[in-house]
């Protein structure tokens, strides 16, 4: 494996607990394991930045139009800020966004939350973001807790 591949990064690093040598010594039990962790993070990064490439609001203006305290969690992520699709034309939080973001725990799990949001969505034969305002809004509230059921 070149230098740079993931597993051959995570081998270098890792010793197996008893191990006297490196993990190159370890069993195919063992960097099957290693593989499929360095497989999973790097799953994780291009999730992340997936999620991050839709359309912003600024930290700024996402604490702006906050409901505030009490108010249900917009969902925030990065450094850019919050993702577009919870605001109307008009710059207000959608009140549907912030019941479903109420119920997927988007104070605790906003990456969560901006999954459900952004990915495809069998139930709804599309992604939930994209169907605000084409879709019946109680009908997004029963896909968020069909998703609930499920976990």
């Amino acid at each position: 494996l070149p230098r740079s591949h993931p597993v051959r990064r995570a081998l270098s690093s890792v010793r197996l607990a008893g191990a006297r040598s490196t993990a190159w010594d370890a069993t195919p039990r063992a960097l099957a394991a290693i593989a499929l962790a360095a497989d999973l993070a790097l799953a994780d990064r291009e999730a992340e930045a997936a999620l991050l490439a839709v359309p912003m609001v600024s930290w700024r203006e996402a604490r702006d139009r906050d409901p505030g305290p009490g108010g249900a969690p917009l969902i925030r992520l990065g450094p850019d800020g919050a993702p577009a699709f919870q605001f109307d034309a008009a710059g207000r939080p959608v009140p549907v966004v912030l019941e479903i973001n109420r119920l997927l725990g988007a104070d605790t799990d906003p990456w969560g939350a901006a999954d459900w949001w952004l990915g495809a969505n069998a139930w709804l034969a599309g992604v939930p973001a994209a169907l605000l305002g084409d879709v019946d809004d109680r009908v997004l509230v029963l896909a968020a807790r069909a998703e609930l059921a499920v976990d």
